[in-house]
Formats: C-alpha cells, sequence, structure tokens
C-alpha cells in the first residue's frame, strides 16, 4: 500500500473528504496557518491576488498562493504531457508556444520570459533546464535536490542507504602523492571530459558501481507541510545510453518486503529535510499515474499554490494498493543497428490508435518533422493490464498496430523485440 511519512493528524484524513464536506454535502473552506512555510508563498498570495475562480479555490482548499498564469518551459513531449493533464483536470486554455529556436535550456531566457510575461510560476519540465540547479535558484527556490552531490549529502544525514561515494566510506580509489584521487585516462577522457563538454562547471565525483542492479523508483509526492505520500514505484532496468527504454510499474522484481523498505527510506528524506523543495516531475510518470489514480502535473500544481495533500482530491481517492500494472514504451528517433544514433527528418505519416488499456502521446503529427532543437523521443506509450503479463501482451499488439512513415528511423520496431 502507498507510504505516508509520520506527519500532523491531519493527514490522516486522506482517504476521505470529511475536512471539506458538511453536513449537507456542501464544501465548505479549509482554514490552514501558513505561518511555518512563508517561504514559500508566492507574489501572488492569496491575500493579494484578484477575485477570480481560482482564488476560490485555494482559498476553499487551504492554500496560500494563486496560480492562473504558467510558463511551460518546454517543448516537445513535455509540453504536451504537461497540457493535456492540466486541461483534463482544470479545462484550461493555452496559447501556441515560441519557435523551434527558442533554448529550452537557458536559464537567464527563461526567467526573462517569465517577467515579461508576468507569469505566477514557471514548469520546467524534465531535461534541459528542469536538471539545472541555477534555474530554482534564479526563481527562489531551494536547490539541493537538483544537484548530485547536496542531494547525496542530506540523504545520508537523514541516515539514508546511499551508495558510498569519494564523499564518503569509498575506500578502493587511488591517489596521487597531493591526495588527489586517481583514474585510468580512458576513464577520465569518457567519464570526466565529455560530461564537463555536455554540462560545463559541473563537479565531478566517483561513485561506487553496483553491478548486475536493478533500476527501482519509489514516487513521491510531498507538500511544504512535511506530509508525504508514496505512490508506489516502477522499474525502469531496460536503457540505453543510460536513458530508459521501457519502464513499469508496480515493481515485481523485488522481493515486496525490500521494495517496502525502499518507500519507507524515500519518505523519510522527504518528511525530514527535502519537504521545502520541490523535485522535478519526470518523463515516466504516467506508469504512476495509472497504477494510482493520481493527476500529478495538477497535484504539482495544487501544492506549490499551498493545498495540503489532504485536500488533493486524487490523493483522497487514492487506493491503498496499485490497480494492475502497467508497461511503459518511449518512442525515439534513432537507429538502433547505429548504436541509437539520433536521426532527424519530416514524418509523413503517424497512425496510432488508443483503446481502453492502450493510449499513448506524441509531439509531432503527420506532415510535422522533427529538428535538432528537441529531444529525440517523440512519443510515449502506456498499456495497462490486471497483470504484468496482460499489460505486456497489450502493448505487443500496440506497438505492431503503430504506423510511423518518414525519412528518419525509431526504436519502435526493436522495442517489440524488447
Amino acid at each position: 500500500m502507498p507510504y505516508t511519512s509520520d506527519c500532523p493528524e491531519e493527514f490522516g484524513q486522506i482517504g476521505n473528504c470529511l475536512t471539506a464536506i458538511n453536513s449537507n454535502h456542501e464544501e465548505v473552506e479549509f482554514k490552514k496557518d501558513h505561518s511555518k512555510v512563508q517561504e514559500f508563498i508566492g507574489g501572488n498570495a492569496i491575500d493579494v491576488a484578484l477575485p477570480s475562480p481560482v482564488a476560490d479555490f485555494v482559498r476553499r482548499k487551504g492554500g496560500h498562493t494563486v496560480i492562473t498564469k504558467i510558463l511551460i518551459a518546454k517543448n516537445g513531449i513535455a509540453a504536451v504531457k504537461e497540457i493535456r493533464s492540466v486541461q483534463k483536470w482544470a479545462h484550461k486554455t493555452f496559447v501556441p508556444g515560441g519557435s523551434n529556436n527558442n533554448n529550452y535550456a537557458n536559464v537567464n531566457v527563461i526567467v526573462d520570459v517569465a517577467k515579461r510575461a508576468g507569469v505566477h510560476a514557471v514548469w520546467a519540465g524534465w531535461g534541459h533546464a528542469s536538471e539545472n540547479p541555477q534555474l530554482p535558484d534564479a526563481l527562489s527556490a531551494m536547490r539541493s535536490l537538483g544537484e548530485k552531490i547536496s542531494s547525496t549529502i542530506v540523504a545520508q544525514s537523514a541516515q539514508v542507504p546511499t551508495m558510498a561515494w569519494s564523499g564518503s566510506s569509498l575506500s578502493e580509489t587511488k591517489t596521487s602523492p597531493q591526495g588527489y584521487l586517481t583514474v585510468a585516462n580512458e576513464v577520465y577522457k569518457k567519464a570526466c571530459v565529455t560530461d564537463l563538454g555536455e554540462v560545463p562547471g559541473s563537479p565531478i565525483f566517483i561513485m561506487k558501481l553496483a553491478g548486475a542492479a536493478r533500476h527501482l523508483e519509489v514516487q513521491v509526492v510531498a507538500e511544504q507541510n512535511g506530509n508525504a505520500i508514496s505512490l508506489f514505484g516502477r522499474d525502469c532496468s531496460v536503457q540505453r545510453h543510460y536513458q530508459k527504454i521501457i519502464e513499469e510499474a508496480p515493481v515485481t522484481i523485488a522481493h515486496p518486503e525490500t521494495f517496502k523498505q525502499m518507500e519507507k527510506a524515500a519518505l523519510q528524506p522527504i518528511a525530514s529535510n527535502f519537504l521545502e523543495l520541490n523535485p522535478r516531475l519526470q518523463i515516466k510518470h504516467p506508469t504512476a499515474e495509472m497504477v494510482s489514480g493520481v493527476n500529478l502535473p495538477a497535484a504539482q500544481l495544487q501544492i506549490v499554490m499551498g493545498i495540503p495533500l489532504h485536500q488533493i482530491r486524487d490523493i483522497q481517492t487514492c487506493k491503498p494498493m496499485p490497480k494492475g500494472h502497467v508497461v511503459a514504451v518511449r518512442i525515439t528517433a534513432e537507429n538502433p543497428e547505429a548504436g541509437f544514433k539520433p536521426s532527424s527528418g519530416t514524418l509523413q505519416e503517424l497512425n496510432f490508435r488508443s483503446s481502453t488499456n492502450v493510449w499513448g502521446y506524441f509531439s509531432v503529427g503527420t506532415a510535422g518533422g522533427l529538428h535538432e532543437f528537441t529531444d529525440s523521443q517523440f512519443g510515449h506509450i502506456f498499456a495497462h493490464g490486471a497483470d504484468r503479463s496482460k499489460s505486456r501482451k497489450a502493448m505487443i499488439v500496440a506497438l505492431k498496430e503503430l504506423s510511423i512513415r518518414g525519412d528518419f528511423r525509431t526504436t519502435a520496431t526493436r522495442d517489440q523485440g524488447l
């Protein structure tokens, strides 16, 4: 079942709507003291916000900030998913995006556009600027979770199990007479020079290799008052170039008790140290959505507005056990026979048919094209079933029925074999 953190007694209301419904089944205002979370209150605080349906909603749910205008600082499939999720929750209108050559990784450009457009919040999605700690810094947020070394130190301080690294108990390393860590030339060129070229100024550290390991994740939703809940987890072990190809939820490869301990460990730093941070949404988050019933981008937006977890309807109705099983496959413009080398070009036809248990979304349509300013992934397909076997079979059928014609290669056929 999903775990919750040890937090205020009000969090025990999750699972029903009694805190927001009176005896006549009418929604009533939920009052919340925000004195302890002043650092999270945005410029459009509830006390100064103009009257609007959103302001009424935030006030009724006990929130502190009204957000009616968001800058989606992302292109491609991430922007598509954010628009889809928010429209599903709030039926809002979106304006067309900018030109293809907008630099979605340039923090200064994003901050400048946000100021000029007068937005209340910035949604950076995943990839590009969302992984640059300078963005939350520039937007007056915290940065510990966005930087690997800092987040590892914070997790260690919360006594969460971490891999040994050069700043802790890692002992199998060689040092020069001057005390510097030394690595082989080929390792240095591949791991250090390449990374610094891709992300200038990045710190380099050494971490113990976890051989023959599975890549398992816990989906955590947390808010500023110290409340946190896990929405089960996912297996992301099938990868290429350190990026995932296939994900599935919930986790079945690990012993239930082992994953239960992972959930507890994941919630511990969230509750005691990370409660003031907003981790970025991951591209594979729909797997958690489908087994939990929680619209994560919508929940993310409500949390930023200061609404407690137990006042978010999807969280209130979240079931104690995952609903069925989900397999997700990423569709990328890459050539598997050439080491998954990225490709671009025009698209003549894209035909995908959703069904009751399979759906997908794409960032390009017929007569469109893929260019060098976006990620190679342009589609994501999800298959849901009563168990892992049924969801896998549904995915195979969906991939066979997917039709893509263009002058670029894709991974769709290779994914079927996997």
